[in-house]
This record gives C-alpha cells, structure tokens and sequence, in this order.
C-alpha cells in the first residue's frame, strides 16, 4: 500500500509540474507552434531542393558521358551550356578544350591559321575551366596542364613554363604534376628552345588534291570499266 500510495504522489507531482510547465507557455504557444511548422516547412524544402539537386546533377553527367562517348565536340558544348555552373557543365568544357588542342597540335604541321584558331579557342576554354574549377580538385589540374600544353603548342614558351611551374608546385605527387615538373625541365632546355625558334618559322602549306577529283589521286570514276586483267601488249612474247 504504501509503495502504491508513494507512486501516486510522485504522478499527481509530475502532473503538477507538467501542468505548470504548459501554464506558463500557453502564452507564447501560438509563436512555438510557428517556429515548428517553419522548422517542418525548412526541414521538407531542404529535403526537396536536395532531392532536385542530386536528380539535375544525375541528368547533367548522363548528358556529360554521353556527349564524351560520341567524341562530339558541339555535344559537349551544348551541355557546357545546358548544365552551365554545373560540374558536369564545366568538364564538358574541358573535353571541348582538349578536342580544340588535339585538333590544333596537328593542324600545326598542316595550316598554321587553322591551328591557331584552334588553339585559341582551346586556352579560352582552359582559362574558363581553371577560373571555376574547385581549387585542388583534379578537373582543376587537368585545366591547368592543357592550358600549359596550349600555351607551348602557341610557341609562349615563358607563360607555358608558368602554368606547368604551378602545377608541379601544387601537386607534386600526382600524375599531372609530375608530368608538368618532365614539360617544364625539357623547356628549360636549350635545344629545346632551339627547336620551338625553327619550328615557330615554318611556312607548312594544306595538301593540295589532285586535279579533276577532290580525292588526293585521281582515280577513275566508273571501276567497273578497269580490265580483269594485266596489260601484257608491251609484251608480245607473253601474248602467243
């Protein structure tokens, strides 16, 4: 009886207190309500927006992958654009200045102005890349070693070995910096600037197709009309 009775007094205190408790918040009772439905309302847009986020995030590296497995340079330009901010937007834009700098380096050996334009369209694109890319991430490394590679394939030795300096400083570890640290040392080599100084006074031309076709050979237009056989005239000894 007494454990029952000493139970009841220890409810009957907790109600008390309990009832005390909401007596005095009751007054302010309509502006807790309001913290916690605005904390419900955050809580549910958070969850929204983050949701959203990771679905267009998702989107915009499907575009990215798809773009890069078609080798497409105005696919990868157009989800820059469409993903623009993103990423996947701006590793798009890298992929479109390391197609610039290949297109480039071999136009160097054909047309020097193609090669140029090319190129310049390749630095923009790495300049944009580095300025947004997370510092020390590797989409950053990598927009820095193509500008580096850029800017040497333009014959601006001096500010190639900058980009390349940096990189190698930065990350001296990784695979790039390493790279960078191997470019910088052959720059700083004499022949090899020897090399850029004759290379940089080429004159190559674009080839010239044949006349009459616009295949480099002249071939003939009907195959059907060639013979199924050698031409032996020149040799009446073979035709008896």
């Amino acid at each position: 009886m007494k454990t029952q009775r000493r139970h009841e007094l220890q409810t009957n205190t907790l109600a008390d207190w309990l009832g005390h408790k909401i007596e005095n918040v009751q007054p302010y009772s309509k502006a807790i309500v309001t913290v916690v439905l605005l904390a419900c309302a955050l809580g549910i847009a958070y969850m929204f927006i983050s949701g959203r986020g990771i679905a267009e995030a998702g989107a915009a590296w499907k575009d990215f992958f798809g773009a890069v497995a078609d080798r497409d340079v105005e696919s990868l330009t157009e989800v820059h654009e469409r993903h623009a901010g993103k990423e996947a937007g701006f590793w798009a834009l890298q992929k479109v200045a390391d197609e610039e700098l290949g297109r480039g380096t071999r136009l160097l050996f054909r047309d020097r102005e193609q090669a140029n334009e090319a190129l310049k369209v390749a630095r923009k694109n790495y300049e944009a890349v580095k300025a947004n890319a997370k510092r020390g991430s590797l989409l950053e490394q990598r927009s820095i070693f193509g500008l580096a590679q850029t800017l040497e394939s333009m014959g601006e030795l001096d500010d190639a070995k900058k980009q390349y300096k940096a990189l190698a400083s930065a990350a001296p570890e990784s695979s790039l910096g390493k790279e960078a640290q191997q470019r910088l040392d052959s720059l700083e080599n004499e022949s090899t600037e020897r090399f850029y100084a004759w290379f940089e006074k080429q004159e190559p031309k674009p080839p010239v197709a044949a006349t009459g076709s616009n295949m480099p050979l002249d071939l003939p237009r009907d195959l059907t009309e060639l013979s199924d056989r050698p031409d032996i005239s020149a040799f009446p000894e073979l035709s008896n």
